[in-house]
């Protein structure tokens, strides 16, 4: 049973919701009162030290991995299949734990202006815009792999979520060079790797869990290795998406144990034995006739 559907989790996850929240918002109280100034440019001075080393590429690269588009792409192909392995509340949990994320952190930072790190702290390196066109390839390619399989409908309502997750790109509500508080790409990223881990019917192994942790944290990093976001920014969107991810999941609507209930009898069929090929010669034909 995942978490989303399993009882058990409820408590802790209304307190760790609760705790994120007033974390976000201590963490927010700081930024305004000035006081986390020096800690923010003591972390963009100890990792700008790196610049100019492989770092750069590996670091833009993983940044790539908190963009929107590319987290839509993750999320919305999650959402298709397990709409078609039955759990479709959960599906939509985390379709609306991304749209969540995205009109949150774009709020947000409209509401409370921020100046993002000073130029000197940034590189010039970039990702081609060109990348949507790789996701939107694979996409097509999912569709076409699992067509003829029991999948195909994940791949397809994947994809067309994908499609309009890529395309819908209303006006930004926050000034451009004003929008650093909190980091986008850290608020996303986890939000899509614990909704992930909350729905899904299956158990995760511990060195796959914390392969998804890892790369959430590294995500964060790099935005402040870039120069893109203050620590405190990463912190605030860490806090903040993990907040609004663990209090999604005490929506009753999203809470369904009859699915997870299902999936765990699918899961636990057995698969029925290969029939053994019958042996074109029979007994006869294949003993020795005495007297013939």
């Amino acid at each position: 049973m995942s978490v989303l559907s399993d009882d058990r989790y409820r408590v802790p996850l209304a307190v760790l919701a609760l705790a994120c929240f007033l974390g976000f918002f201590g963490v927010a109280a700081l930024v305004f009162a000035g006081s986390t100034t020096t800690l923010d440019t003591s972390g963009l001075v100890a990792l700008s030290r790196f610049h100019g080393t492989p770092l750069d590429p590996a670091f833009v690269a993983i940044s790539e991995l908190g963009v929107a588009d590319i987290l839509a792409f993750f999320s919305m192909i999650t959402a298709g299949f397990v709409w078609a392995a039955g759990a479709r509340r959960a599906a939509v949990y985390i379709v609306v734990g991304y749209v969540a994320a995205a009109v949150v952190s774009d709020g947000i930072k409209a509401v409370l202006p921020l100046a993002r790190p000073p130029v000197s702290f940034q590189i010039p390196l970039r990702m081609s815009e060109t990348e949507d066109l790789l996701w939107i390839g694979l996409a097509i390619v999912l569709v076409i792999v699992f067509w003829r399989t029991r999948w195909r409908w994940g791949a397809v309502i994947g994809a067309a979520l994908f499609a309009i997750a890529l395309f819908w790109d209303p006006t930004p509500l926050s000034t451009p060079g004003m929008d650093s508080f909190p980091s986008g790409h850290a608020l996303r990223s986890i939000v899509l790797v614990t909704s992930v881990l909350f729905a899904l019917p299956i158990r995760i192994s511990r060195k796959a869990t914390a392969a998804l942790v890892t790369v959430v944290i590294l995500i964060g990093v790099s935005r402040v290795y870039l120069g893109e976001h203050h620590p405190s920014d990463v912190v605030a969107g860490w806090l903040l998406g993990f907040a609004m991810i663990a209090a999604l999941t005490l929506v009753p609507f999203f809470r369904s144990p009859a699915e997870a209930k299902q999936l765990e009898t699918v899961r636990a069929k057995p698969t029925p034995e290969p029939t053994p090929a019958r042996s074109t010669m029979s007994h006869t034909d294949s003993s020795v006739r005495v007297g013939a």
